[in-house]
């Protein structure tokens, strides 16, 4: 019964491993393909970078989980949600107040405010859980 536990665990992470790097190849190959150029330099859509980067720590992680022996690393995912929640609200925060001050659509820039927000919230909720968690040891 324990070997079918062990194997079990090794196939999530496993799973997990696979699932984000096809985040990861997937936001890599979406940014390549919006790489446009033009005289004296080249364009890209931002918001890919940063979901390349978020998928890049989110792989990190997932290596991490595969070769560490602590089997419930909640220290390790607390830093990953939160350092990618963080990311995405300063992002998706500094588009949308960027867009309000060059006197953009708001109907075009909305999404932005409402992710930001979003992940504000998780990365609050994930900050509580971490003192909770520091609290209790």
């Amino acid at each position: 019964m324990n070997k079918i536990k062990e194997n079990s665990a090794l196939i999530k992470k496993i799973l997990f491993i696979v699932l984000a790097g096809v985040l990861f190849i997937t936001s890599l190959t979406l940014f390549i393909q919006s790489i446009e150029s033009y005289d004296g330099g080249f364009d890209a859509n931002k918001d890919y970078v940063v979901c390349m980067i978020i998928s890049l720590i989110i792989l990190a992680y997932a290596i991490y989980l595969l070769i560490s022996k602590n089997q419930n690393s909640t220290l390790g995912r607390q830093i990953t949600i939160g350092t990618s929640c963080a990311i995405a609200c300063a992002y998706s925060l500094g588009v949308f107040f960027k867009g309000i001050a060059k006197g953009k659509e708001y109907a075009g820039i909305q999404i932005y405010l409402y992710a930001g927000i979003v992940t504000l919230l998780v990365l609050f909720i994930v900050g509580l859980d971490y003192l909770e968690s520091k609290k209790s040891n």
